[in-house]
């Protein structure tokens, strides 16, 4: 019974972690210094984490590769990529 008790908090913990990944990515579409192009990669792993069916690990495994595409860009500023290495590491410890 405790096991099930432990995983209806971590379903809420990672439930809570997709929120705060969906408001970086907002914070980073409504930020004018980042190009289109990453834009409309930002967009889909917002559409992914609303939109998707599937197992949370799938979600966050589909969007670490959406998202490692974009954090090699040149054309990101410095102070946006650390944002985009800080939910690439949310990311991380949800698909674990």
């Amino acid at each position: 019974m405790n096991y099930l008790i432990f995983d209806k908090i971590s379903n809420v913990d990672v439930q809570e972690k997709l929120e705060k990944i969906k408001s970086l990515f907002q914070g980073l579409l409504n930020d004018r210094s980042i190009p289109r192009d990453i834009k409309r990669v930002i967009q889909k792993g917002i559409d992914l984490i609303k939109e998707s069916k599937d197992d949370v690990k799938n979600i966050a495994s589909n969007i670490i590769s959406l998202i490692n595409e974009i954090s090699l860009d040149n054309n990101i500023p410095y102070h946006n990529r650390s944002t985009i290495y800080h939910i690439l590491s949310i990311l991380e410890t949800i698909k674990s």
